[in-house]
């Protein structure tokens, strides 16, 4: 008996110290969307933040079945003189592809971002501001192709309930311009809706160097008579180095206004 506890104590002496050391820090990110995070790049020190994405989606709703395909990059930057704020911008390559009609390539909005921190440690909030230059296409039938100037104010949050656990939120508001969409050789304006945001999500490092994530995003109508966007996301992130790091993400769409079905890939690299 003396000798199981001497060992479970020896144990345990060897898994402290990695336990201690191990933190989630703010380059750990919700998949979805980078910028709904009360954290700023390199935990508030300054630096570049690189997430090159790929995103693959399956669309079942009233615009009719489609699957989408996209890569791009997603950056953010803070200075290393004034770390509390952040810029950073996305944008994709689509390949829109309807089960009735001919494919489609073209280019997503650009959505440009800032935000900045007014608290930190161990609440940290920020509070923002983003909108979208039209450079997406109209034949290609996708929320993030509007095409249009859109605009967003956003607050967001990140609570550390201990080293290994955080909570994540957002709160925003989104006015989307009316849009140009091209279907069947048909030109058909759609009137923008202003949008309520709000989603929460956690991050938890499971064992070193591996980061598990759950978030549930919900938005209303984006277009007059379409369908409220609800999708709940599970992923995970590995990190090979602290400034290189892997991350698989599915997410499932919970109404029309989301994908049905959603791969989120991606590599985070820290400068």
């Amino acid at each position: 008996m003396k000798l199981r506890i001497m060992s479970v104590l020896v144990l345990a002496a060897l898994a402290l110290p990695g336990l201690l050391a191990a933190q989630v820090t703010g380059d750990i990110r919700l998949p979805q969307d980078p910028r709904w995070d009360g954290a700023t790049v390199n935990s508030g020190e300054g630096g570049l933040w690189l997430f090159p994405q790929f995103r693959f989606q399956s669309w079942d709703n009233d615009a009719g079945d489609s699957k989408t395909w996209m890569v791009g990059p997603v950056f953010a930057w803070s200075p290393e003189q004034l770390a509390a704020l952040e810029v950073g911008t996305r944008f994709f390559l689509m390949s829109y592809d309807p089960d009735k009609g001919s494919s489609e390539t073209g280019f997503s909005d650009i959505d440009i971002w800032g935000k900045y921190q007014v608290l930190t440690d161990p609440l940290l909030l920020s509070v923002g501001l983003s909108f979208t230059l039209p450079t997406g296409g109209e034949k290609i039938v996708h929320p993030w192709a509007s095409g249009e100037f859109n605009f967003e104010l956003f607050g967001a949050a990140r609570y550390y309930v201990s080293d290994i656990l955080a909570l994540v939120g957002h709160i925003g508001f989104r006015i989307n311009a009316d849009a140009d969409i091209k279907v069947g050789g048909t030109k058909t304006e759609i009137d923008g809706a202003t949008q309520f945001e709000l989603g929460a999500g956690v991050i938890w490092q499971a064992v070193d160097k591996l980061d598990l994530t759950a978030e549930l995003n919900f938005a209303t109508e984006a277009y007059k008579d379409t369908d409220n966007a609800i999708e709940l996301t599970f992923g995970g992130e590995y990190f090979f180095t602290d400034t290189l790091s892997a991350d698989l993400a599915l997410g499932i769409g919970l109404d029309d206004g989301s994908p049905d079905f959603e791969i989120i890939a991606g590599a985070l690299l820290l400068f």
